[in-house]
């Protein structure tokens, strides 16, 4: 399979879209972090639902112009469950999974990075930063 590249303002556009699609329906969407490792993103998620968080609505603001953007405020949560952080699932308020990522620590360039990974029930979990870039190449 080839890669295409798509100019920068492509890039924009596409990732604009995509973000916009977890604002879909009547409310804010949803960030559901997982433990273990992500399944295909057309699966039934795998692993244990630690916690939900909102997001705002809109989620995100538009691109940087670089291909980038920034999830807008994100409250923090009570974690439900136990366990080490893996992967979340981005969901609009119909609970449509719009996609998914990896999860990491703060500082790891993960995506999504969390105050810690390493979760316990009733603890509170905290999104130090969500930057989503809409790479170049795609295969």
């Amino acid at each position: 399979m080839g890669t295409i590249h798509l100019p920068l303002a492509e890039r924009q556009a596409a990732l604009n879209f995509m973000l916009s699609r977890v604002d879909a329906g009547s409310g804010s969407g949803k960030l559901n972090i997982y433990s273990g490792t992500a399944p295909s993103p057309n699966a039934v998620a795998t692993g244990t639902l630690l916690g939900t968080f909102s997001f705002s609505d809109p989620a995100f603001g538009n691109t940087d112009g670089n291909g980038t953007a920034t999830a807008g405020a994100i409250a923090d949560v009570t974690w439900i469950a136990s366990g080490t952080a893996g992967y979340y699932r981005a969901l609009d308020s119909n609970d449509v999974v719009r996609w998914q990522g990896d999860v990491g620590v703060t500082g790891s360039g993960a995506e999504l990075e969390l105050n810690n990974t390493s979760v316990s029930s009733g603890g509170t979990g905290s999104i130090t930063s969500f930057i989503i870039t809409m790479p170049d190449g795609v295969s």
